[in-house]
């Protein structure tokens, strides 16, 4: 059975081998064209070419080509790869309240249709609904738990919305399942080590140092794993996390070490720092004891982003934490 099923792929694909050939060469107005020729000619192929078509379409945002293949398409049969495809056009289009009622509904309807859940939880982020995004895809991930980069995107949501221990769940999953995968990073080990040391805080004095010390095999993996791949700000975040990692364990000098490490990469790399690194840096900084140099950071951080209300709040968020 599957030898039949890859034969026929096989076939298809060297039916399709032009099409396929200009969308790999970037060429997509030629791929629209012959998809366009074969259409014309009832080829047996023509709804695949449809729904190429319109994704090349969105990728060029002609957003109303895009629609007219897909509404043509529902007036026929309700397809629910041209019900997605129209929640995508919607969504294109910023019209995220119609979008979101639309895949809902697809949800409702066809619950394994794992991409929609993908996108809805776009469309929760778009209307700043972001526990809905992570409760939307912590649902996609129960009903696909090996999809790494969905595990991925769910932990990193958790962490914006401060929900450390499923947080930990998703990273812990994605390092686990990701062990051969094209997706994992040494991001990956950072997060998860992060995830381990907020939610050591509260407990017992064993199992807070067992966490942590997870935590730090985490780190060294980072380092030794992707080596070839490490950066400078790569770099940072380890020294970073493994200064408040050794801070929760009462490991002073080990904390001070790291801290000096973070201290020259910050020296090098402050100009060009994503604001989130340089507010994990200032968050370091507090928890080791050094409140002037932390005011000093958060200084410098609302100085250049005075025109950010949103990172505002959250400088001061912090200093009241």
């Amino acid at each position: 059975a599957l030898k039949q099923r890859l034969d026929t792929l096989l076939l298809d694909s060297e039916a399709l081998y032009d099409i396929k050939y200009s969308i790999d060469c970037g060429h997509s107005e030629e791929a629209i064209y012959q998809c366009e020729q074969k259409i014309r000619k009832g080829s047996k192929y023509t709804t695949w070419c449809l729904k190429t078509q319109a994704a090349l379409y969105l990728e060029k945002n002609n957003f109303p080509s895009a629609r007219k293949i897909y509404q043509k398409t529902l007036d026929n049969r309700p397809l629910v790869w041209a019900r997605l495809g129209l929640a995508r056009v919607l969504f294109g289009e910023e019209q995220y309240t119609e979008a979101e009622s639309q895949l809902k509904e697809i949800i409702e309807n066809h619950s394994l249709c794992l991409p929609a859940y993908d996108l809805l939880a776009e469309v929760y982020l778009k209307l700043n609904k972001k526990k809905a995004a992570q409760n939307i895809l912590f649902d996609a991930v129960s009903l696909s738990p090996l999809a790494i980069q969905r595990l991925i995107k769910l932990g990193e949501l958790c962490v914006q919305n401060q929900d450390y221990d499923l947080a930990t769940e998703a990273f812990r999953n994605a390092i686990e399942h990701g062990e051969q995968s094209v997706y994992q990073h040494a991001s990956n080990y950072l997060h998860f080590a992060r995830c381990l040391n907020e939610t050591s805080q509260n407990l017992d004095q064993d199992i807070k140092h067992q966490r942590n010390d997870e935590a730090l095999k985490h780190i060294d993996t980072a380092r030794e794993r992707f080596i070839k791949e490490q950066t400078e700000d790569i770099k940072f975040q380890s020294s970073m996390i493994e200064a408040r990692v050794h801070k929760t364990c009462d490991r002073d000098d080990e904390a001070e070490k790291a801290l000096e490490e973070a201290q020259q990469f910050y020296l090098m790399l402050a100009a060009e720092l994503p604001t989130e690194q340089s507010m994990e840096y200032a968050q370091t900084l507090f928890t080791l004891g050094k409140e002037d140099e932390a005011e000093m950071v958060l200084t410098q951080l609302s100085a250049m982003n005075a025109n950010n209300p949103s990172l505002i709040r959250k400088i001061e968020e912090m200093r009241d934490e």
